[in-house]
């Protein structure tokens, strides 16, 4: 024997169908149970949740044509899909921003050689090694500034935009905006250090060749 009491409620918006009826409407429009597919919602406090969910198994452990979900798990599988999604998408950025930071190597090493003949000029009139170095640092970071400020001022509006269509649409449960504050600093961070680490690179390979051997280039 399997004793439970609860309180059932009707006539709610949230369902799976696109109209409820009630179980007389249902009669008298010749619907039997067994024929027709319906949906019952169980409501209770959070406290009471995983209780409830235990008891309605237990009753309805031998009823083969019943399916029963729990918000809960309901909510970890979106949340799982999420992820997934989330991760495809950090992925698919990642590689566009190697791919830029390629391009933006390579835009910085085409112009130091290029400028070779002018560098070696400027050290033979007193520039520094030192002073060369914060030069090329502050070239780098000019470009990425300008990148990030490209990057911030389409993206974050895009993205908010999308944001929207995507709740309008109801796609991946989007419901509540993030701003990416903590992904924008982290990428910035990236940037930055990355870019700085390309100009002490190049700037260490530039100093290896002699004031002559870069003003006869």
């Amino acid at each position: 024997n399997k004793d439970f009491a609860m309180t059932l409620g009707g006539s709610f918006s949230n369902s799976k169908a696109g109209w409820g009826i009630t179980e007389d409407t249902a009669g008298k429009l010749g619907l039997r149970p067994g024929e027709s597919m319906g949906t019952v919602w169980v409501d209770c406090s959070e406290a009471d949740a995983a209780y409830v969910e235990e008891q309605l198994r237990n009753i309805l452990a031998d009823k083969k044509h019943v399916d029963m979900e729990s918000l809960s798990q309901n909510m970890a599988e979106q949340e799982f899909g999420g992820r997934i999604i989330k991760s495809a998408v950090y992925a698919l950025l990642i590689a566009i921003g190697v791919i830029g930071f390629a391009n933006l190597a390579n835009m910085m090493i085409i112009n130091i050689t290029t400028k070779r003949r002018e560098y070696g000029i400027m050290q033979a009139v007193g520039m520094t090694d030192r002073q060369l170095g914060r030069s090329l640092s502050c070239q780098g970071l000019i470009y990425i500034g300008g990148t990030l400020a490209v990057a911030m001022a389409a993206g974050i509006p895009l993205g908010y935009l999308t944001f929207v269509r995507c709740r309008k649409a109801v796609l991946f449960g989007m419901n509540v905006y993030h701003f990416p504050g903590l992904e924008l600093v982290l990428m910035t961070v990236v940037l930055v250090a990355m870019q700085l680490t390309l100009s002490y690179l190049l700037s260490r390979n530039l100093k290896r060749e002699s004031l002559v051997e870069r003003i006869r280039y």
